[in-house]
């Protein structure tokens, strides 16, 4: 075989190995499928959910990571009407709740693996701080929303919670 009948062997070669190459590339940088990581990694999943509540619609902000669960919405100055934070605790449990460094009421919802209102908490105001607020049963997430929203949307134990 000649030296020129070998290029288009060759070039097949050398496309072969980048294409290969650009393939674990960008497995690695742009992962398939949903990462629930909790250890402060980033994540695939949405950061923002629409989670609906008998008549109610809220854009809630997502926390997963340890970090974000811890923060929450300490420091913020104010949470808008309709609007909310989500917690994701990945696995049900009494997840407890607290004020730190909070500087408005909220009301918390704590909703059950199976998408329910496991209980409910109204009011609460950073004065409370140190006192950790704990769900009666078991919940997989929590939802934090300015204080009166459970009275104006009537809402209670056992609704359904959508999330999308």
């Amino acid at each position: 075989m000649s030296v020129s009948s070998k290029r288009p062997l060759i070039f097949l070669g050398v496309c072969f190995v980048v294409g290969v190459a650009v393939v674990i590339f960008l497995s690695f940088a742009y992962p398939f499928g949903k990462s629930n990581v909790r250890d402060g990694s980033a994540t695939t999943e949405p950061n923002i959910v629409s989670i609906r509540l008998n008549e109610a619609i809220i854009q809630a902000e997502v926390m997963r990571t340890q970090d974000e669960l811890r923060q929450g919405l300490s420091g913020r100055e104010t949470l808008s009407e309709q609007n909310g934070m989500w917690f994701d605790f990945g696995a049900p449990g009494r997840w407890g709740i607290w004020m730190k460094d909070m500087k408005f009421p909220i009301d918390i919802i704590w909703v059950d693996e199976k998408m329910q209102i496991a209980d409910i908490k109204t009011d609460i105001s950073p004065e409370t701080y140190p006192e950790i607020f704990l769900p009666v049963r078991n919940a997989s997430f929590v939802l934090e929303v300015p204080a009166g929203t459970v009275e104006k949307y009537a809402l209670g134990v056992g609704n359904q919670v959508f999330v999308r």
